[in-house]
């Protein structure tokens, strides 16, 4: 039996970031657009989301790729952070039909598996960064904020 991993300093770290309010940061910061996360697994879509609201970001989380086009209609500002596995869909593909759908936004690829030929293949498909597991709240925080940059 596998035991899962303990993420107890990584739930420290996302308390830690917490020691202002998201209106805080908010002012601070400007407004921003919405973060929009597509994960098959719940306990990394709930930890994201809730990382990001205590930047003062704006979330949104979805478990499939049908409920997040069900559901959603993006627009220039917004950010997804997208991880593949297990949401039957490739980046690229996912990306593909982003533009199809003219959703002109920033996107983070989350992946288990970067190497030189996904990373150039998630570039082709119009990805902005790519972030590979493990990552540290640090990392996360670092892409989002260049992703989100006016």
């Amino acid at each position: 039996l596998r035991h899962p991993p303990d993420l107890s300093g990584r739930l420290i770290q996302i308390k830690a970031v917490c020691y202002r309010s998201a209106e805080d940061r908010a002012l601070e910061d400007g407004p921003r657009g919405m973060i929009l996360i597509v994960d098959s697994d719940a306990a990394t879509r709930d930890s994201l989301h809730l990382l990001l609201e205590c930047e003062g970001f704006t979330v949104r989380e979805y478990d499939t790729i049908r409920r997040f086009f069900d559901e959603v209609r993006p627009v220039p500002g917004d950010c997804l952070i997208f991880d593949e596995r297990g949401t039957g869909m490739s980046a690229a593909e996912f990306g593909a039909a982003l533009r199809r759908r003219g959703a002109g936004i920033a996107a983070i690829l989350v992946t288990g598996h970067a190497n030189p030929a996904q990373r150039e293949r998630a570039r082709a498909a119009g990805y902005a960064a790519v972030l590979e597991k493990p990552y540290t709240v640090g990392e996360m925080l670092d892409v989002v904020r260049l992703a989100t940059r006016p």
